[in-house]
């Protein structure tokens, strides 16, 4: 439950009041008197020539008591310590002044009680002063006059007095304790708030500029606290001695901007008629700053799922691996995140993108993404973004087969070495900043296991062996892929054997062809011998990359 300051029990702190004057004299209310007073310095000197106790104010605090219920009106003053309890030390000397009934400031009269005896010029055991049923003079001092107790008061219904107590010598608090049996009217009710509920109010720093400050409406809950009582005067202070002496009320209570945080808000309540008053308090609170981390823009590489990967488009976001780098610190099972294409999306809760499946960017190489970050009570921040960038992949250029002649020690087998090296300018189009990597099948691209010696790369299958090859740029680590192929190409001809043929018979002969019977000479089809080449060459000859030619 709230704490709750009814003026029959406030005062509870130290140092509550300095001086005030009549004009803005405190209001007793309930019976249950004050605690830890304390007056400091003169406001306007009101009490020359007022008084048969032959004192001036030095360090005062005005009163004024209204009378509910009749009878008698007395009271005790006791110096007390910072934690409420008697301050002994006798040196500390309360006076006071009593006028009335019935005056109203600037016309005072003279003091119908008073007491300014000193309580070490009259030798007393104690420093307590007030009005007591068991004394019989109206005033008493200065100095070593009286015992600092003057006779009581018989006041009436409605009756009013102005009490003015005052410490010329010392420094302590006081209290007032009500010995009399006259009754004081009641204080406004402060109604507690309902199980459950709170009266401090809770806004979101949501404006663009955390620094913990924002608008409160202070009177959200002022009827609850009323509770339909009526006559019922409510003001709002930025401290409780301000509500308590009813000064500098806060003007825009609906629209007022908090100074600190937590700020504690002091409500009052004051009777129109009785001028009771009664003092509450709550805290508004500016409960979530959402002040979140920048996130670092999401960089990936252009991709192949589009069609190609040089539209800039990349299909794999993952948005939800940006969360926990935007929270930072922020406990994410009280904080939502929704990503958005625009800032309207993002302010209204509109369209979120999935963001635990791969989101394709719908904008070309760089896109904005918008960020909502909801807490638990509904604060919220839209105000930080982040891009998606499609980086672009190094340029692959197709080139022709790297041929190469066989020149080992079996210059037949199919076998050789290559410097891969040497295709490396060509493949990447002679882009700097380039690394090329070779790869002999797909299992090792993915393991990215390349060739460890492309310096001098022997083929591992005969004539004719494809390469995988992967370009990366050094600085995006964005990679192309290609491949390149390995022609080899035997340099004997061991393996095309010598070719017999028979010279023409008269019954064969072409009667066309320059050879006769018997000349040594015939025909011959080379066709037929290319045939038998590219048959024995094991798959290392063909007519499509080959020329064949004959001489003699």
């Amino acid at each position: 439950m709230k704490k709750i300051l009814l003026l029959s029990l406030i005062l509870t702190y130290t140092s509550l009041f300095s001086q005030n004057d009549c004009s803005d004299a405190i209001v007793v209310c309930g019976n249950s008197g004050f605690q830890n007073l304390n007056a400091t310095g003169v406001g306007i000197q009101e009490l020359w020539d007022s008084n048969s106790c032959y004192a001036v104010e030095n360090n005062s605090l005005w009163v004024k008591i209204k009378i509910d219920k009749g009878g008698t009106l007395a009271f005790t003053l006791t110096p007390t310590n910072a934690d409420g309890s008697h301050n002994t030390d006798i040196n500390v000397d309360l006076d006071f002044f009593i006028f009335g009934p019935n005056v109203s400031c600037g016309n005072i009269g003279h003091a119908i009680r008073c007491s300014t005896t000193n309580p070490v010029a009259s030798n007393q055991t104690n420093n307590l002063t007030g009005i007591s049923n068991s004394e019989t003079d109206f005033s008493e001092g200065p100095g070593e006059d009286g015992n600092s107790f003057v006779r009581l008061l018989n006041v009436n219904d409605n009756d009013s007095y102005f009490l003015v107590i005052d410490r010329p010598i010392g420094n302590s608090n006081f209290k007032i304790d009500w010995t009399g049996t006259a009754t004081f009217n009641k204080p406004p009710t402060i109604n507690p708030p309902t199980v459950g509920q709170s009266y401090d109010l809770e806004e979101c720093d949501d404006d663009g500029t955390f620094d913990n400050s924002t608008e409160f409406d202070l009177t959200t809950y002022s009827n609850s606290i009323l509770n339909d009582q009526s006559n019922i005067k409510v003001s709002y202070h930025t401290s409780d001695n301000d509500a308590q002496t009813n000064t500098n009320p806060i003007t825009t209570p609906t629209n007022f901007k908090n100074t600190s945080n937590p700020q504690t808000i002091f409500m009052r309540l004051t009777n129109i008629n009785s001028d009771c008053f009664s003092v509450t308090d709550f805290n508004i609170t500016v409960n979530n700053s959402i002040n979140l981390t920048t996130p670092t823009d999401y960089i990936e590489c252009d991709d192949i799922n589009s069609g190609n990967n040089t539209d800039g488009i990349y299909s794999s976001f993952l948005l939800s691996s940006k969360d926990n780098e935007i929270l930072g610190t922020l406990d994410p099972n009280t904080y939502t995140i929704s990503y958005h294409l625009s800032l309207t999306d993002a302010q209204n809760a509109l369209n979120p993108i999935n963001k635990n499946t791969p989101f394709t960017n719908t904008v070309r190489d760089t896109q904005t993404i918008y960020i909502r970050v909801e807490n638990i009570v509904g604060c919220l921040n839209t105000t930080t973004t982040f891009n998606l960038v499609v980086t672009p992949v190094p340029k692959f250029i197709n080139t022709a087969p790297y041929q190469q002649c066989d020149f080992d020690n079996n210059p037949f087998d199919g076998f050789t070495s290559f410097n891969l090296q040497n295709k490396e300018a060509e493949i990447s189009n002679n882009a700097t900043n380039i690394t090329v990597y070779f790869f002999e099948n797909q299992t090792d691209l993915n393991n990215n296991t390349p060739i460890t010696s492309p310096e001098n790369y022997t083929n591992t299958v005969p004539f004719n062996q494809t390469l995988l090859v992967k370009i990366i740029n050094n600085t995006t680590r964005c990679f192309n892929t290609g491949s390149l192929n390995l022609i080899i190409n035997p340099t004997g001809l061991s393996f095309y054997p010598n070719e017999y043929i028979c010279e023409l018979d008269e019954n064969t002969a072409n009667p066309d062809a320059k050879f006769s019977v018997g000349s040594g000479y015939s025909f011959f089809d080379f066709s037929f011998k290319t045939q038998q080449i590219i048959n024995n060459s094991s798959g290392a000859l063909s007519e499509n990359t080959h020329d064949f030619q004959y001489y003699r």
